[in-house]
């Protein structure tokens, strides 16, 4: 196992670990009772050994001691999950990752400026992403009563989110990486501080993953997905994708930087002024996502659907040159009754 570099990661080494006790405990128990099972009860002569139907002690501890096993094996892990999906705490900095295909996006968030100005948990709302309910289409026909009622509760809901969008905050800073080692972004936390992680996803399935942590998460669309860290170490740690996430999914990587608490802020104020043009949460494609706006429609040129127009042909009028087969196109006046 790595070596862990947050609170939390410890948590986890020290379940790891118990469940390699427990494990090893049982194998050992297992395999001395086959190996004085092979040595004292060998055959010795050709006697048949009383021969009995069943032994109910034996029986009733063979059934029993699994159940207590896995029973406290699951006391543990369910505990240690609590722990580490536990969101009680304040943050002093919150990330929005939206994971994209096939990169990831940081933005960094003041959380004590944030919670004197509201809370802190509405940057965990897909409207914190750019996700915007959209406004519904009015029913066709003569809707009826419970028609209406869930359109109006439609329209107040895409209203709420829009104002709700236009409340939040801007991000303090924000990276945008792109598929390959070159390219990929850098994630900076500040040592001995709670920082929170909100995950969100605009197309397939990701996993948030970071060896160090000794954790990871699913990225889920439609399901914004919450936890929090208090990094210890500081240092560089490889992160990626751990979910298979389409043709560029190894190429889905970034680098995590533990940094004094102290120098964060510092840090913070240069990753913002090398990414001063972001674009906003929420671009519709990967062109806008990285691009900061949507691609530009190459405008075509010439006549033809191909972008070419035949040289010393009008345009609008038929070629009569030849194709490549050699055959002519004849240049005919459809004449009344024929077929347009």
């Amino acid at each position: 196992m790595p070596e862990p570099v947050t609170q939390q990661a410890e948590r986890v080494l020290s379940l790891w670990q118990g469940s390699w006790i427990a494990a090893f405990g049982v194998g050992i128990l297992v395999w001395g009772l086959i190996i004085w099972s092979v040595i004292f009860h060998r055959k010795r002569s050709d006697r048949l050994p009383p021969q009995v139907r069943y032994n109910m002690p034996i029986e009733v501890l063979y059934t029993v001691v699994p159940f207590v096993i896995i029973a406290v094996l699951f006391y543990f892990t369910a505990r240690d999950q609590d722990y580490l999906l536990e969101t009680d705490e304040q943050p002093d900095v919150v990330v929005n990752v939206t994971a994209f295909q096939w990169s990831w996006r940081f933005d960094y968030y003041d959380a004590a400026a944030i919670q004197a100005a509201g809370d802190v948990d509405l940057l965990a709302r897909p409207e914190a992403f750019g996700d915007i309910a959209e406004l519904p289409e009015e029913p066709h026909g003569e809707p009826t009563a419970e028609q209406e009622a869930a359109h109006e509760a439609a329209v107040a809901a895409a209203e709420e989110s829009a104002e709700l969008a236009e409340s939040l905050p801007e991000p303090v800073a924000t990276t945008v990486g792109e598929p390959g080692e070159a390219a990929r972004p850098d994630l900076y936390l500040p040592e001995g501080q709670v920082v929170r992680f909100n995950l969100y996803s605009p197309d397939v399935i990701h996993s948030f993953w970071i060896p160090a942590f000794l954790f990871k998460l699913d990225v889920i669309p439609g399901q914004i997905n919450t936890f929090q860290v208090i990094p210890t170490t500081p240092g560089t740690y490889e992160g990626r994708c751990a979910e298979l996430c389409g043709v560029d999914h190894s190429q889905m990587l970034f680098q995590a930087h533990v940094v004094e608490g102290d120098a964060f802020p510092a840090q913070l104020a240069e990753v913002a002024a090398a990414n001063p043009d972001a674009p906003p949460p929420g671009a519709d494609d990967e062109n806008e996502i990285r691009s900061g706006g949507p691609a530009e429609e190459p405008e075509p040129q010439g006549g033809t659907p191909g972008g070419t127009e035949t040289p010393g042909t009008p345009e609008g009028e038929p070629s009569s040159e030849p194709s490549q087969g050699g055959a002519a196109s004849p240049e005919t006046e459809p004449t009344e009754g024929s077929a347009q």
